[in-house]
């Protein structure tokens, strides 16, 4: 199998920068809107998480969901790296969900 590079470097890229980027910039807004959507519809729902990660802020951890969704946790219980936990999401962004733990 063989290239003709001529060829190749005769199709120069028809789209300018600016234009990529303001495409990139619609296709972004557009995703998070989806994902802030598809979050929303977890607000109020309970989830067992899988605390993974402590943060450098107090009584808050991270984990993911049951539906492998990323949540941060508040907790006042000191020692749940590790462990499975139940969670109510009481707020979502398009990256994550934000819950507390309960009981």
């Amino acid at each position: 199998l063989s290239y003709d590079f001529d060829y190749c470097e005769a199709l120069a890229d028809a789209i300018p920068e600016e234009e990529k980027s303001r495409r990139l910039a619609v296709l972004m807004e557009s995703q998070r809107k989806i994902q802030t959507e598809a979050n929303a519809k977890l607000l109020g729902q309970k989830f067992e998480v899988h605390v993974e990660g402590k943060s450098r802020k107090e009584n808050q951890w991270s984990g993911h969901t049951s539906c492998h969704r990323v949540v941060n946790i508040f907790s006042v219980h000191p020692e749940l790296l590790g462990r499975y936990i139940n969670v109510e999401v009481k707020s979502a962004t398009p990256n994550c969900l934000i819950g507390v733990h309960v009981d």
